[in-house]
C-alpha cells in the first residue's frame, strides 16, 4: 500500500508543480507593480501559493517508501537525499505563505501606497528563509535520484532529465524562465521525472500484490527501465 500511495503522491506532485507554474503571477517590478499584478489575478497567486504549501506534504509519503529499497548500492544516497529533500521542502511552504501574505496586501482594500511599503519586507524575509531551504531540496533530490539509479531502480535518462531541470532552474536558465510560457516549459522535466518515478512505484505496488504468499520481496531488485 505504501508504494501505491507514494506513487500517487509523486504523480500528484508533478501535476501540482505544473498547475502552480501555469497559474503563477509575475512578481517582478516595483512594489506597486507587484500589488497591481496580484490584484489583477488574485486567483492565480492563490493557486500558486496553496500549491507551494501542498507540495512538501505530498513529498513525505512520496519519498519515504524508497527507504525500503534493499541492497547496498545507492542506499546511503537514498537516505541522505530523502532527508535533505524533506527538510528543504519547507522552503516551498515558506514561499507559499509569503504569497498568501502578498495576496492579503493586494486585496485588503487599504491604501495601495501603504501596502506597497510592506511588500519588500515580506519578500526579503521569504527569500532569506525559503531560498536556502529550496536549494537544500534541489540538492537532496539530485542525491535521491542518484541513489535510485545506483540501486538500479531507474534508468540513467531519468537522472539526465532531472539534472537538466536543475540547471534550468539555476541562473543559467534565466533566458527561458523570464517568460511565463518559458517558465512553464522549464517545469516539464520535473513533471517527467516525478511522474515516471511515481509510475514505477505504482508498478512496484502491483508487483508486490501479485507476489505469491510467503515469497521474499526485494524492492531493490526491480530492474531499471529505459
Amino acid at each position: 500500500m505504501k508504494w501505491l500511495v507514494g506513487g500517487l503522491c509523486l504523480t500528484a506532485a508533478a501535476v501540482v508543480e505544473l498547475v502552480s507554474t501555469f497559474a503563477s503571477v509575475s512578481l517582478s517590478g516595483s512594489p506597486q507593480q507587484v500589488l497591481s499584478a496580484i490584484a489583477a489575478n488574485p486567483t492565480g497567486l492563490k493557486i500558486e501559493s496553496y500549491s507551494s504549501v501542498v507540495l512538501p506534504v505530498l513529498l513525505v509519503p512520496g519519498l519515504l517508501p524508497t527507504l525500503g529499497i534493499v541492497g547496498t548500492q545507492g542506499r546511503n544516497f537514498i537516505y541522505v537525499g530523502t532527508c535533505l529533500t524533506l527538510m528543504g521542502g519547507f522552503g516551498h511552504a515558506v514561499v507559499g505563505v509569503a504569497g498568501l501574505s502578498l495576496l492579503g496586501l493586494a486585496t485588503s482594500g487599504n491604501d495601495r501606497g501603504q501596502m506597497a511599503n510592506l511588500v519588500d519586507p515580506v519578500a526579503i524575509n521569504a527569500l532569506a528563509v525559503g531560498l536556502p531551504l529550496l536549494f537544500v531540496a534541489f540538492v537532496g533530490l539530485v542525491v535521491w535520484v542518484i541513489g535510485l539509479l545506483r540501486a538500479k531502480w531507474i534508468a540513467v535518462w531519468v537522472l539526465v532529465v532531472y539534472v537538466v531541470w536543475f540547471l534550468v532552474q539555476s541562473p543559467l536558465g534565466t533566458p527561458l524562465t523570464n517568460s511565463h510560457w518559458g517558465l512553464l516549459v522549464s517545469q516539464v522535466p520535473f513533471a517527467v521525472v516525478f511522474g515516471w518515478i511515481g509510475i514505477r512505484m505504482i508498478q512496484q505496488a502491483y508487483r508486490l500484490s501479485e507476489a505469491k504468499p510467503g515469497a521474499v520481496s526485494t524492492p531493490g531488485s526491480l530492474p531499471a527501465t529505459s
